[in-house]
Order: structure tokens, then C-alpha cells, then sequence
């Protein structure tokens, strides 16, 4: 019962690490979506004006519009992918945590105390 005692009392930091987790992939990929979408409706918006870009001259300005917008949306990706990281990460860590109150706790404090006597 001990050992069932020690692995409950570190759940609660997996859970929080988990649900962490989620949280980050939830918001980062929304975060994404939206950068992409105006990276997008910037190329669609030159797309469908090609004539009038191309008249005016404003390729280069619709370039640099989009390549602004695309810079957002890696800048954007690079971050998810440091916040997931380190949400991954401080789940394994829970985890590992863990293993080792449990092994710590069978490998050395029940041994030296010795098994509890079965009762029948």
C-alpha cells in the first residue's frame, strides 16, 4: 500500500503535465492556422489582382508582403515547437520522477523494512 501511496501522491504532476501539453498543442496550432491564413490571403488577394499588380508594378511590394507574412508563420512554428518541447519534456520528466519515487521507495525502504506480513 505504500508503494501505491508514493505512485499516487506524484499523479497529479503527470496529469498537470499532461494536460500542459495539450493546451500548448491546442493554442500553438491555432496560432499557426491563422498565420498561415493571412499568408494565404495575401498570395490570393495578388492572385487574383495579377493584372492590376502587374500594371501598377507592385510584384516586388506583393512579394515582400508575402515573405513578410511568411516570416511570421516560421517565426510562429519555431516557437510551437519550443513550447511543445518543453511541455514534452516536463511530461517525460514527470514521468521519470515517477519511476524513481516508486523504485526508490520498492527498491530500498520496503526492503529494509521488510515485506508486510500477509494476513489470511
Amino acid at each position: 500500500w505504500q508503494l501505491s501511496l508514493a505512485a499516487c501522491a506524484v499523479t497529479p504532476f503527470l496529469v498537470f503535465a499532461g494536460h500542459r501539453l495539450g493546451k500548448e498543442i491546442e493554442g500553438q496550432y491555432s496560432q499557426q492556422a491563422e498565420d498561415f491564413q493571412r499568408a494565404s490571403t495575401v498570395a490570393e488577394e495578388s492572385l487574383m489582382a495579377i493584372r492590376t499588380v502587374v500594371a501598377f508594378g507592385g510584384e516586388a511590394s506583393a512579394l515582400r508582403r508575402f515573405e513578410r507574412e511568411l516570416t511570421r508563420a516560421k517565426m510562429g512554428g519555431i516557437r510551437s515547437g519550443v513550447k511543445i518541447g518543453i511541455a514534452w519534456g516536463g511530461l517525460n520528466f514527470a514521468y521519470n520522477v515517477l519511476y524513481a519515487v516508486t523504485l526508490w521507495l520498492g527498491g530500498h525502504v520496503l526492503m529494509k523494512e521488510g515485506a508486510p506480513d500477509e494476513e489470511s
